[in-house]
């Protein structure tokens, strides 16, 4: 899939084929050479918390969270697809060049709340909004039964009223391959708990 042109450049330097650091999926790295190695197996949700407490949050920009690894698979497919109505637009089924065990773009672009979630270790003390996506690819096909490694780099935090918005680069690998399947800039407006908003 082509990614160069002018308003592509910037964007296709982050979606090149790269390798990632071989050591263990669950734990916290981060850019900063100075910045510990920490494993999964010192607590991974609980470090998850503390390096994501409230305050801190301006400190993660360059950030690097690896997540669980995930499947999605027929049954996942189908809610998904009863969800958006896509069983009402496609009531005889999709087209047949259509790959049969393709995971739908959106179905992947929908996972990344909860795989955020998990990845920051369940926080309890603050919550957030979906603030919108900046760009979006999908560059390789998923199919129903692959492992996905999640990758999540704190690009931005920026002060906003109470909270902040939190600019994070999501991206999705198959196991095995190089080349991402999905990469996405995504905005999160985040606050402490406790602070309402209408």
């Amino acid at each position: 899939m082509k990614t160069t042109g002018p308003r592509r450049e910037g964007f296709a330097k982050h979606i090149a084929p790269y390798r990632w650091k071989q050591h263990c999926r669950c734990c916290i790295s981060r850019t900063d050479p100075g910045m510990s190695h920490i494993s999964a197996h010192q607590g991974r949700g609980k470090m998850a918390e503390e390096r994501l407490a409230f305050e801190s949050l301006p400190a993660t920009v360059g950030s690097v969270l690896e997540g669980e690894p995930f499947t999605l698979d027929d049954e996942d497919s189908s809610h998904f697809q009863r969800g958006t109505w896509l069983h009402k637009a496609y009531p005889h089924g999709y087209v047949p060049e259509f790959p049969e065990t393709l995971v739908e773009g959106f179905h992947l672009l929908s996972m990344l709340d909860a795989v955020a979630r998990s990845a920051n270790g369940h926080p309890d003390n603050m919550w957030a909004l979906n603030y919108g996506l900046d760009r979006v690819r999908f560059i390789r096909m998923v199919h129903r039964g692959d492992v996905i490694l999640p990758r999540l780099e704190t690009l931005e935090v920026t002060p906003k009223g109470s909270g902040y918005k939190v600019l994070r680069r999501i991206t999705f690998t198959v196991e095995g391959t190089d080349t991402p399947a999905l990469v996405a800039d995504w905005w999160s407006y985040v606050l402490p708990r406790g602070v309402e908003i209408s």
